[in-house]
């Protein structure tokens, strides 16, 4: 229902995904993202997030 729901959003912000897939997916990466937020209280102060990050500079 989410996925549906969230329809008019994805496609307002480029993101083009089929709807069956983000049902069946979605639940992997949210979690995946959750998970990501509360290793992040362990990282070193001013360390790079990712290695696009250490590579390329801060992006924002």
């Amino acid at each position: 229902m989410i996925a549906d729901d969230a329809l008019p959003y994805r496609l307002a912000n480029g993101l083009n995904v089929e709807t069956a897939w983000l049902k069946q997916h979605g639940p992997t990466i949210f979690v995946a993202l959750e998970l990501k937020e509360h290793v992040s209280c362990f990282e070193a102060p001013g360390a790079p997030r990712s290695a696009g990050e250490h590579i390329h500079g801060a992006v924002g």
